[in-house]
């Protein structure tokens, strides 16, 4: 709370003429309407990161890692040319997922900066690749849950599988009727878990004439699910 007032008081101080930007994942976007009450202007211009071509998401990956960085370690350019590879979207026309680069990377680097100079093709593959890394991402995030609420969440997360393993896309309403029958699944509870998956990015929320769809974030993600 602190640091959003002193943003908002350097950003409508006539004096300093200070522009502000704010890097926020479309999933976090509801969080902002605790600045919206201070600063309401704070959603006039917006800009949407859709999915990036090859070359960004290539450059998304090494970019903080020009000749005269400090970081305690860096990823290779080959190791970055596979990740876009196999991150590549047959719906998107060949373009990456950012949050998907975020997750790969993130996980790479908990794992191996400081103790590689260097983190390589042969880290990511150590790891599972991008299957292996996204599938552990999803075990680590569902045991945050307490074992009913998870329960609850690979039961949502396995409906949105289709019987040939693809990804399905599901209303909320759909997702209503199927879990209409467990007394376990309260709106309360399925209105949380639902929230909990999104945020965490194992799904994605698609809004339509009114109605709200999810689908599993990747691919990669349903091996595990279907493992669970």
């Amino acid at each position: 709370q602190g640091i959003i007032s002193d943003l908002v008081q350097l950003v409508i101080n006539p004096a300093l003429k200070i522009k502000a930007i704010l890097v926020i994942r479309e999933d976090f976007l509801g969080k902002l309407n605790v600045l919206t009450k201070a600063y309401p202007q704070v959603l006039d211009h917006r800009v949407h990161v859709g999915f990036l071509e090859a070359a960004d998401a290539r450059r998304a990956v090494l970019g903080p890692f020009h000749e005269s960085h400090t970081w305690r370690s860096e990823m290779a350019p080959p190791l970055a040319d596979r990740i876009v590879e196999d991150l590549k979207t047959k719906e998107a026309a060949g373009d990456v997922n950012p949050t998907q680069i975020q997750i790969i990377c993130r996980r790479l680097w908990r794992n191996y900066a400081g103790g590689h100079a260097r983190i390589t093709s042969d880290d990511y593959d150590e790891m599972g690749g991008v299957g292996g890394i996204l599938d552990g991402f999803l075990q680590s995030e569902l045991a945050e849950l307490d074992i009913p609420q998870r329960n609850v969440a690979i039961r949502l997360l396995a409906i949105l599988v289709t019987e040939d393993k693809t990804r399905d896309v599901v209303s909320l309403d759909k997702i209503r009727e199927l879990l209409r029958d467990d007394a376990s699944v309260t709106e309360p509870m399925l209105s949380s878990t639902l929230m909990f998956l999104e945020e965490h990015r194992l799904i994605s929320k698609i809004s339509q004439r009114g109605s709200a769809y999810f689908e599993i974030a990747s691919e990669y993600l349903i091996l595990g699910v279907l493992n669970a």
